[in-house]
């Protein structure tokens, strides 16, 4: 059943109020746009508790009052646990999950395959594959620089993230660390910049790769992995504003990513063994694209994964909240393989498209990097009068001129 946590919360005893907080929230905040507040994130359905949590809650629920607890959510949550108290229940979701760990891992294996395929050449070390890692290398730099709109779009290629109408978003807050989220002693304070500036910043190799000692300022400058969204640009009815979260007054970073085939040769270079590790940063420091891929929203945020508290913070984005399965279904909080499912999307992109599209908007984790075309990272601004969206000088950020229509026509 659907997890009531403001209503249930005003209707169970104040003693319960914690521990029902603890077993229905999930320890994650989001911001919510509208309100400017940060808002308490809840698990989506019980399907997400356990069976002794499921008992726990029952009790919890049963001791408050209606309306905010009412009698019928009791009886409901008795009859869910009965249901997975059944033996012949347990073992059937043990053979789904032994299923899905399966089909992830052999989709692992298929994308590591094709992209050492790709690649080129033979054996699983760099010196094995040096010559051809150059080569392709020096082709993903000619394809950048002859990038196009029309071909990224119409490609499924585009991506656009709403970044907001000042030049400056982001500064220094709090985030959690995600295997102690409720222990607040864990809590980091990061920076993080979300504006054009960071955009700009984070197109400079050096911020990642140090010429002089190949150190990265990534916590110093706060260029963390960012959330935007996958454009369709195919079909006859394609509307770029539909597919945008309705963000009020934003600025929309419109930014090509590589093909599938690039994105697979990546992955498969950055696991190739004993590395030289100096050229690999130099690499990954320059190449532009998605880090995690799904066909709904995330329901995440910024986590720290650090293993102890002395350690640098490890800021990550999309490491946490719900996945939608399948069509129809409910979403449920991501487990381990979801998140794995969220790194192989992001080599097969067009999976979270079309017939994968689970919801309108999908969300996807950018990680921007240098980029050899002159025309992108491209900043648009909505104009709802000509129903078209302005192009922004990267300079002055006014309109010069040039428009992208809702469909994805490029002006002249």
């Amino acid at each position: 059943m659907k997890i009531n946590g403001p209503g249930w919360q005003r209707g169970v005893l104040a003693g319960d109020k914690a521990r029902l907080l603890a077993l229905v929230g999930t320890g994650d905040e989001k911001m919510d746009p509208d309100q400017v507040i940060l808002m308490t994130q809840y698990k989506p359905t019980t399907d997400d508790l356990s069976l002794g949590e499921l008992r726990e809650l029952k009790d919890i629920l049963a001791r408050g009052s209606d309306p905010y607890a009412p009698r019928r959510d009791v009886a409901t949550i008795a009859d869910e646990i009965v249901k997975r108290s059944d033996p012949r229940w347990i073992e059937e979701q043990a053979q789904k999950l032994k299923a899905r760990a399966e089909a992830q891992q052999a989709t692992e294996q298929r994308l590591l395959a094709k992209g050492l395929e790709l690649l080129g050449g033979r054996g699983t070390t760099w010196a094995e594959r040096k010559d051809c890692v150059e080569e392709w290398w020096r082709g993903v730099e000619t394809r950048q620089a002859a990038e196009t709109w029309a071909a990224a779009f119409t490609g499924n290629r585009m991506t656009g993230r709403q970044i907001g109408s000042s030049s400056v978003m982001g500064g220094s807050f709090g985030i959690r660390n995600k295997a102690h989220r409720a222990d607040r002693s864990w809590d980091r304070q990061i920076k993080l910049d979300r504006g054009k500036d960071g955009i700009a910043e984070r197109m400079n190799p050096d911020n990642f790769d140090d010429p002089k000692t190949g150190a990265s300022k990534k916590n110093e400058k706060g260029l963390h992995d960012l959330s935007a969204t996958l454009l369709d640009g195919t079909g006859d009815s394609v509307s770029i504003v539909a597919q945008l979260k309705p963000y009020k007054d934003s600025i929309v970073l419109f930014m090509p990513v590589p093909t599938e085939a690039d994105a697979q040769v990546f992955a498969a270079v950055m696991q190739l063994t004993s590395p030289d590790a100096k050229r690999r940063r130099e690499i990954s420091s320059r190449f532009t694209g998605i880090r995690l891929a799904q066909g709904s929203d995330m329901h995440t945020t910024l986590l720290d994964i650090s293993a102890a508290k002395t350690d640098p913070p490890k800021v990550r984005y999309g490491v946490s909240g719900r996945a939608q399965r399948a069509k129809g279904e409910a979403e449920v909080m991501c487990d381990e393989l979801d998140l794995r499912a969220r790194r192989t999307n992001a080599l097969q992109h067009s999976v979270i498209l079309g017939a994968g599209a689970m919801q309108k908007v999908n969300e996807i984790v950018m990680v921007y990097r240098a980029h050899k075309s002159a025309s992108f990272p491209l900043f648009a601004k909505w104009d709802d009068q000509a129903k078209r969206f302005a192009i922004l000088d990267k300079k002055t950020w006014r309109p010069n001129g040039k428009y992208i229509s809702d469909n994805g026509t490029l002006s002249a």
